[in-house]
This record gives C-alpha cells, sequence and structure tokens, in this order.
C-alpha cells in the first residue's frame, strides 16, 4: 500500500486513525415547541476529518518528506489529492487548531538531516472522494 499527498510520497505508510469513526449519516433530534419529536436526517456530504498518524513502531518519516509536506500545507486554499489504499480524496490541510503537521523525533538528533525520522500526525479535511 502507498500513501501520498499529492506528489509527496510518504515513506512509510501511517495509520489513517479515524477511518471508522465518522458516521454515514448525520442526524439531529430535538423537540417543537409543543414538545413534537423532530428527526432529521441527512447522508453525510463528503467533508470529513482525515487523521493520519505513525507512532514509534510504524508510520514514520523523513525529514525530508515533512519538509515538502510543510511546504504544500504553507500554500493557503490550496486543495489536493491524498491517495491511501487505492482510494484518492480531495483534501485541503487542517490549519484550523494548529499546524496540521506535528511530529516528533523517532531518534534525537542535534542536526537532523534529510534522512531523520519522524513520527507524528497529519490533519487533512476532506472536501470530495
Amino acid at each position: 500500500m502507498t500513501t501520498s499527498i499529492d506528489s509527496v510520497t510518504l515513506d512509510h505508510d501511517p495509520i489513517y486513525v479515524n477511518i471508522l469513526q465518522e458516521p454515514d449519516l448525520n442526524m439531529r433530534v430535538y423537540r417543537a415547541v409543543n414538545g413534537a419529536l423532530i428527526i432529521s436526517q441527512a447522508t453525510r456530504g463528503a467533508d470529513f476529518p482525515i487523521v493520519l498518524r505513525g507512532d514509534p513502531r510504524t508510520g514514520w518519516l523523513s525529514k525530508t518528506t515533512i519538509d515538502a509536506l510543510k511546504a504544500l500545507s504553507a500554500v493557503s486554499g490550496a486543495k489536493y489529492t491524498l491517495t491511501f489504499n487505492s482510494t484518492e480524496f480531495e483534501v485541503y490541510f487542517d490549519n484550523s487548531s494548529g499546524a496540521a503537521i506535528k511530529m516528533d523525533y523517532l531518534i534525537p538528533f542535534s542536526a537532523p538531516d534529510g534522512d531523520t525520522l519522524f513520527y507524528g500526525e497529519i490533519k487533512l479535511i476532506c472536501t470530495g472522494v
């Protein structure tokens, strides 16, 4: 399996941690002024969060790959194609609550080079499948 965001192929496939957490239906239940129960349902749209995560055992990324991803995430309003497990998603980097890319050293180095490995989290927002 190969995971990529546009032209950047991720070195080791991270885990798509919230793949099963998004419901197929959105539902809202509330009461009308007269007390009647109102249930409103709709199929989920294509807008949902995607979190790709690595840990000390899997999903590592090199500094070179992280730098390329950070360059993509720095482009305001840019939409990219995430390819995960042969499925393509239209995504934006999710910078709404801090950096979309958060990484930690796999093994700390004082002067990391392009091959230094990191693990962490990449937050995206899907706008189409």
